[in-house]
């Protein structure tokens, strides 16, 4: 029930990954980003995250984040998921929100 990270979408099909504190990742594990933009076509792989420290996604092609846009943080084997889908523990997850500057 804490914030594990910021999830920050930039120009160019980039995001930027900040973790908010130590995340345990056991030897031979990488740490996975997904999104979710449409139940009907399943999670979306953002890219790995080599080290627990702040971290610049590229695309080619992310999808746009939306309002309530679920995003998971998962713990999968070295390398990444083996099926393309989630499919260790979820480290951390939330969902999309607009700044309020």
């Amino acid at each position: 029930a804490q914030p594990v990270s910021i999830v920050e979408t930039l120009a160019g099909q980039r995001i930027r990954v900040v973790p908010l504190g130590p995340i345990d990742v056991p030897v031979n594990k990488t740490l996975r980003v997904w999104t979710l933009p449409d139940p009907a076509t399943g999670q979306i792989s953002m890219g790995l995250l080599q080290s627990v420290r702040a971290t610049l996604l590229e695309g080619p092609e992310l999808p746009a984040p939306k309002q309530d846009q679920l995003y998971e943080i998962t713990i999968e084997p070295a390398g990444g998921s083996p099926t393309g889908r989630p499919t260790g523990p979820i480290v951390g997850k939330g969902y999309a929100r607009a700044p309020r500057i």
